[in-house]
């Protein structure tokens, strides 16, 4: 296996960097009567190489999207490069790198309740986000999908 890359995603209340702990996994977000919620979410990438090549350079995307059929929105919550720069010894011939992404939100203002999904994509391309559409387009044209996660929204009671 040259040059493989796998993902994961989990929406929760947030991730505890002092234990290491994934707090509260879930699938409905809850939003207040403004559509504000504060949430993470935890990004599990692995990547594998054979130590005879140089491992790629991931560009990795993240949006969350509105699952409506007309008009949906789209937000862009970041992009890291894979794998970072590092000083790992290679061991036999298998070289693997594992990186934890968390992206915290405070106060996230949401448009609607509903349906939404988060999408991340992996390319050889790092692309401006001077221009979010443009930026979506690209990905969605020349990325490939690595995950997704499909959430609810709903006013907390």
């Amino acid at each position: 296996m040259l040059n493989k890359i796998t993902g994961s995603f989990l929406l929760c209340e947030k991730y505890d960097d002092e234990t290491n702990s994934i707090v509260n996994i879930f699938d409905t977000l809850y939003v207040d009567e403004t559509l504000k919620a504060d949430f993470a979410v935890v990004l599990q990438i692995n990547i594998y190489s054979s130590e005879e090549y140089e491992p790629n350079k991931y560009n990795v995307y993240t949006f969350l999207i509105e699952n409506k059929k007309e008009d949906g929105q789209f937000a862009f919550l970041g992009n890291l490069q894979l794998p970072p720069n590092d000083n790992h010894e290679h061991k036999k011939d298998i070289h693997s790198h594992r990186h934890r992404q968390v992206m915290e939100f405070n106060n996230f203002l949401l448009p609607n309740t509903g349906s939404y999904s988060i999408e991340c994509y992996v390319t050889n391309e790092k692309y401006s986000d001077d221009n979010l559409e443009n930026l979506f387009e690209k990905v969605l044209e020349n990325g490939e999908l690595l995950d997704t996660l499909t959430f609810n929204v709903q006013i907390k009671a």
